[in-house]
């Protein structure tokens, strides 16, 4: 399990097989994708010249024809 953002970020060596070692990297490019854009939208708040724009971000599975929803573990 990760400690910090910046174990997260250097990433770690996985001994199991390459699918689920996979499907941990995919786990963790969204969670640095949905943690970005949380401290892009607070640096955006906190300039009164920027402050009117928002932030929005669309979970890339929900995308079509990518495949990845067929091999997911429900």
């Amino acid at each position: 399990m990760f400690t910090s953002a910046e174990a997260l970020s250097k990433g770690i060596e996985y001994k199991d097989d390459a699918w689920a070692a996979g499907m941990r990297r995919y786990g963790a490019s969204k969670l640095l994708g949905v943690m970005f854009m949380y401290e892009f939208q607070r640096r955006l708040d906190s300039d009164p010249t920027l402050s009117n724009i928002s932030v929005l971000s669309i979970d890339p599975r929900a995308m079509g024809r990518t495949g990845i929803a067929k091999r997911a573990l429900y």
